[in-house]
């Protein structure tokens, strides 16, 4: 504190030693750059009905899409990477562009808005007494990591449900792992999106002769 009152070089040492701190800590701030963050979709393929070549149904049935059940480790937007069998690790730039609940949901509303199974195919919130619900659930949506390649690995489960008896009508459990050409998160998208597609091609082939075959679901008037 004297030194400070009566030393004009105490006080220069004071001010100069503030300033190298001020300098040091700018220099910090200069050296970290912002993290650029990437976002990747699985959104629906471009596709025609008329190609797939499915068993035509007169689309009476009122549809809704419940809420996807999501794995744990699967429900947050940053994309998951298993590169050991009880260990998963997120990458901090990647993620997914909306959390996988909801961009699942969309795709299968999409994909039946598109083929036209259903008389109606709209978020449940939307939908007065739906005929038939479908449940999704997803085991595992990742990227694995294999001998210096990578590894798209998608799993679920999709079932038709008769609201009124409480019964599973159709069901489909696929768990599909595709090695990638490019080892890059894009490609594991697209590669997603599609096999999501055909497995969904395949869901809706089996309800739809499941239709056929039958009345389900139960009359609501009943």
């Amino acid at each position: 504190m004297n030194c400070w009152k009566s030393s004009p070089n105490c006080r220069r040492s004071v001010y100069g030693m503030w300033l190298s701190l001020a300098i040091v800590l700018l220099l910090m701030n200069c050296g970290r750059r912002p993290v650029e963050r990437h976002y990747y979709l699985l959104t629906l393929p471009e596709f025609s009905p008329d190609s797939l070549h499915l068993p035509p149904v007169e689309g009476t049935y009122r549809m809704s899409v419940m809420p996807v059940k999501v794995s744990p480790p699967f429900e947050q937007r940053r994309i998951a990477s298993r590169s050991r069998p009880y260990e998963i690790q997120y990458f901090v730039q990647h993620q997914w562009a909306a959390v996988p609940e909801t961009m699942l949901a969309e795709f299968i509303r999409s994909y039946f808005a598109h083929t036209k199974t259903f008389a109606y195919s709209v978020p449940m919130e939307f939908v007065a007494n739906p005929d038939v619900l479908i449940d999704a659930r997803l085991e595992a949506l990742e990227v694995i990591p294999r001998r210096g390649r990578l590894v798209a690995h998608l799993a679920m489960s999709l079932y038709l449900l008769d609201r009124f008896k409480g019964q599973v009508l159709v069901s489909r459990t696929f768990d599909r792992q595709v090695l990638l050409m490019h080892n890059n998160l894009n490609e594991c998208a697209r590669v997603m999106s599609g096999v999501l597609l055909n497995e969904l091609i395949r869901f809706d082939r089996e309800i739809r002769h499941y239709f056929v075959k039958t009345n389900a679901p139960a009359n609501r008037d009943e």
